[in-house]
């Protein structure tokens, strides 16, 4: 079909992260990648709804400490950030990319506090409704979202909290 762009690509820790899929939204979703910096969308990346769009979770891994009252944070790469997204006690205004190790996110007030590398920051404001099915790149967004199935939470790329496993009774997350 002419004007139509698809990405095939085998990403072997899908099947790792997805362990059983019993139910999904049909047909699933186009994803709005609009502003996200990441290059794909992981298997398992929680997926908000907020009306028109299904999103990617606003979340991210921290790099290194940073104390409560800084506005600059450094996040690993793969993070699912993007300016204008509440975290850390406020807004994002802007994102650094430039450094090869790690990405710099400004917020417009001091974060309120310290976080520690390693350390998982989830938007918890919005409210997941599933999972991706499967890695894609954000060039080609269309995903299948489990709504009901099982993960494995050691194999996601940024890890999840217990607002995000609340909001999915219908997934079992565990650590293999």
């Amino acid at each position: 079909m002419s004007g139509i762009k698809t990405t095939d690509i085998t990403y072997p820790n899908d099947s790792i992260v997805i362990v059983s899929n019993l139910e999904g939204i049909p047909g699933g979703k186009t994803l709005n990648v609009a502003g996200l910096v990441a290059e794909e969308v992981q298997a398992g990346t929680p997926v908000v709804f907020i009306d028109p769009d299904y999103k990617p979770l606003s979340s991210g891994v921290v790099f290194e400490d940073a104390a409560d009252s800084v506005k600059v944070v450094k996040f690993k790469k793969g993070h699912y950030l993007r300016v204008g997204d509440e975290v850390l006690s406020g807004t994002i205004t802007s994102i650094d990319t430039t450094d090869e190790n790690f990405d710099s996110v400004t917020t417009d007030v001091a974060i309120g506090t310290a976080v520690t590398a390693d350390q998982a920051i989830v938007n918890d404001g919005d409210k997941a409704v599933g999972v991706v099915l499967g890695t894609k790149t954000v060039e080609d967004p269309s995903v299948g979202i489990m709504v009901r199935g099982t993960v494995n939470e050691a194999a996601l790329v940024n890890p999840i909290n217990a607002d995000v496993k609340t909001a999915l009774p219908l997934i079992r997350f565990y650590q293999e």
